[in-house]
Parts: structure tokens; sequence; C-alpha cells
């Protein structure tokens, strides 16, 4: 069986804090941070691998080194954060395009 990804959407995942700065020579560098709500193993898709590392971090907080687990946001890594990898299964970041 096959199934199609897609990309993120949905305002948990809108990326905000984009940054533009001018390096020199009229050149820019944009920055900004990764958003797949649900991607809580970082490979850039949304499936059933992201069960791993909600399990291993189970009820322990959401601190700098495990806030992408928190799908949820609400700064602790529990069975509410299960819903956000339903919500957002196969969906896959492969490049980001700037126009």
């Amino acid at each position: 069986m096959r199934h199609a990804f897609k990309p993120p959407t949905g305002e948990n995942n809108r990326v905000e804090d984009l940054t533009l700065t001018y390096n020199s020579y009229g050149t820019f560098t944009l920055t900004w941070s990764y958003k797949n709500t649900g991607d809580y193993n970082i490979d850039s898709a949304v499936n059933i691998m992201d069960i791993l590392p909600l399990a291993k971090h189970y009820n322990k907080g959401a601190d700098d080194t495990r806030r992408w687990i928190d799908g949820n946001a609400d700064g602790v890594i529990d069975e509410g954060d299960v819903e956000p990898i339903a919500e957002n299964f196969f969906s896959q970041v492969w490049e980001y395009v700037v126009e």
C-alpha cells in the first residue's frame, strides 16, 4: 500500500521566526526554524516512527532539548501529544522554496 505525503499546513506549522539578514555586497541570508508538528524524531515526515521519541520522553517536561516532542505545546510530554501525530500524519517537508 502506498501513501501520499503532503506538506505541513495549519497554524501550528506556521513559521514565525523568519529573519532576513544583510550580509554585504548585496547578499542576504534567510533563516527560520523547521516546523512539522508531530515529527518528533525530526526525519522530515510525520509517521508511526514518531511514537518512539514520545514514549522515550513520556511524562517529562518539554524543556529546550525536548520541546519539539510537545506537539500540543502544554509543557509536558504525555498522551496529549499523540493527537498532533494523528492530525498531521503523512505530512512531510521535502524542501523549502523561496521565491
